[in-house]
C-alpha cells in the first residue's frame, strides 16, 4: 500500500499496518469503514446544501445575460457570440475558483511542504477552518485510541495517529508527543500550543486513570460531532451568501437594463 500513495491515504496504510501487528485487521478495517461512512455523511450534507445553488447559479448565467441582449439587440444590434462572451464572463468568477479547489484536493501531494503550506492556509480560513481543526483531532484521537485498545507501543500509536491526522496544522501540535512517550513522559507532556483546555484536561484523565484510551475514544466522538455541525453550519451559510450575490447580480443587471431604457426614450424625446 505504501508504494501507491496516490491510491491510498496515510490513514488507510497505518490503520492497516496497525491491525496487522495487533493482529485485530478486521477490527480495524472496520473502524476504518465506520470513518469513511461519517465522512461520507458529511459529503452528502455538504452537496445537498450546495445543489440549490449551483443551479440557480448556473439558471442565472444564462438567463441574466440573455436579458441583457435582448434590449441591446434591439438598440445596439448585438450577436449570439456576444451573448456567449457574457455568459462566460459571468461564470468565470465562480470557476476559477472551483478549479482551484478541486486542483488542491486531487493534484497536490499528500505530504511535503506544498501540502504543509496549503494545510496551513486551510486551517485558518474563516468557517472551514475550525470544522478541519476539530474533525483532525477526532481523526487523531480516534486512530491513537484504536491503535492502542489494539496493544501496540504508546510511542508507535502517537506516531501512527501524528501521521493519520487530517491537517498539518493537528500534527504541529502533536508532533512532539512521540518523543516524551518514548522517555516514559506522559503523551500530554508533548502537546504544542492550539489545544482547546477541554481536550487537554480529558486527555490527562484518562492517563491518571489507566482509561486514555476511552479518553481519547470520547474525545475523538465529541470533536466529530463537532466537526460535523460545523461543515452544516457551513452548507446553510453558504447557500444564503451564494442567494445574497445572486441578487446583487441581478439588481445590477434591472439596473443597467432600465438605465439604458429610460436614456434611449430620454434621447428620442
Amino acid at each position: 500500500m505504501r508504494r501507491h500513495p496516490w491510491t491510498f491515504t496515510p490513514l488507510e496504510v497505518n490503520i492497516v499496518e496497525a491491525g496487522e501487528k495487533s493482529g485485530n485487521l478486521g477490527f480495524m478495517v472496520q473502524q476504518l469503514a465506520d470513518w469513511y461512512r461519517f465522512t461520507n455523511r458529511m459529503g452528502r450534507t455538504m452537496r445537498s446544501g450546495l445543489f440549490l445553488p449551483i443551479l440557480m447559479i448556473i439558471a442565472c448565467g444564462f438567463l441574466l445575460p440573455f436579458i441583457s441582449m435582448i434590449y441591446s439587440m434591439i438598440n445596439e444590434g448585438t450577436t449570439i457570440r456576444d451573448y456567449l462572451a457574457a455568459v462566460g464572463r459571468f461564470f468565470l468568477p465562480f470557476c476559477v475558483p472551483v478549479a482551484v479547489v478541486l486542483g488542491i484536493i486531487y493534484l497536490t501531494p499528500q505530504r511535503g511542504p506544498i501540502r504543509w503550506l496549503l494545510d496551513m492556509v486551510v486551517i485558518h480560513i474563516p468557517g472551514v477552518g475550525g470544522a478541519i481543526k476539530a474533525l483532525g483531532l477526532s481523526r487523531y484521537c480516534r486512530v491513537f485510541a484504536l491503535t492502542l485498545d489494539s496493544g501496540i507501543p504508546v510511542h508507535e500509536c502517537s506516531e501512527i495517529a501524528s501521521d493519520s491526522a487530517l491537517n498539518a496544522g493537528v500534527k504541529r501540535i502533536f508532533r512532539r508527543v512521540p518523543e516524551c512517550t518514548r522517555q516514559g513522559q506522559p503523551a500530554s507532556e508533548g502537546f504544542g500550543r492550539g489545544l482547546p483546555r477541554q481536550f487537554v484536561e480529558i486527555w490527562k484523565v484518562g492517563e491518571e486513570t489507566g482509561d486514555l484510551d476511552k479518553s481519547a475514544l470520547k474525545l475523538a466522538d465529541h470533536y466529530a460531532e463537532t466537526g460535523e455541525n460545523r461543515l452544516a453550519a457551513l452548507a446553510r451559510w453558504v447557500p444564503r451568501l451564494i442567494y445574497f450575490i445572486i441578487m446583487i447580480f441581478m439588481v445590477y443587471i434591472i439596473v443597467t437594463v432600465w438605465s439604458g431604457y429610460l436614456s434611449s426614450i430620454t434621447a428620442g424625446l
